[in-house]
């Protein structure tokens, strides 16, 4: 089977999370994109990229961070695939929760259903995540998805008074 570098390998899902009050004004962006196998073989797994922008701070550098296992863990003699998928997901579940406790709502478009933005991504896009660059193409594909959708054209809410 031969690959270009603009096919698609799979979808990516982005989040904005936020949280307003009557002092600051916050917006957690978060992007994961999945697993996938490589060329080479090898399995890249689910990685997220996320930040923090405020009305303090309204520019950021978006933070990798990952999942250790991957699918390719279940594929073991001794594996537990609800363990696996378990460990696969950790690194998400404790992001969400944190969410969830701190006080942040998800905020979607004006255009239903409300729900996430998926996005396409190429072999490119996961050839530059396995180099532990940020996939601004991907980013890119998002922000105008965020656009057509109806999402405020800032990131950063309005002070709650």
């Amino acid at each position: 089977m031969t690959t270009t570098h603009n096919q698609v390998e799979g979808y990516a899902a982005y989040f904005e999370f936020i949280k307003s009050d009557h002092r600051s004004a916050y917006v957690y962006q978060l992007l994961i994109t999945p697993e996938a196998r490589m060329s080479s073989g090898r399995v890249l797994p689910m990685t997220g990229y996320r930040r923090r922008l405020s009305n303090q701070k309204t520019r950021a550098q978006w933070k990798q961070f990952g999942s250790s296992v991957s699918s390719a863990d279940a594929r073991t003699p001794t594996a537990d695939d609800q363990v696996v998928t378990d460990s696969m997901l950790q690194f998400l579940t404790r992001t969400f929760h944190s969410f969830s406790v701190n006080g942040y709502t998800m905020r979607t478009g004006s255009l239903p259903p409300a729900q996430p933005i998926f996005v396409e991504v190429s072999c490119e896009d996961l050839e530059n995540i396995r180099l532990g660059k940020t996939p601004y193409k991907i980013l890119g594909r998002v922000w105008k998805s965020r656009k057509a959708l109806g999402f405020p054209e800032g990131f950063i809410p309005e002070l709650t008074f």
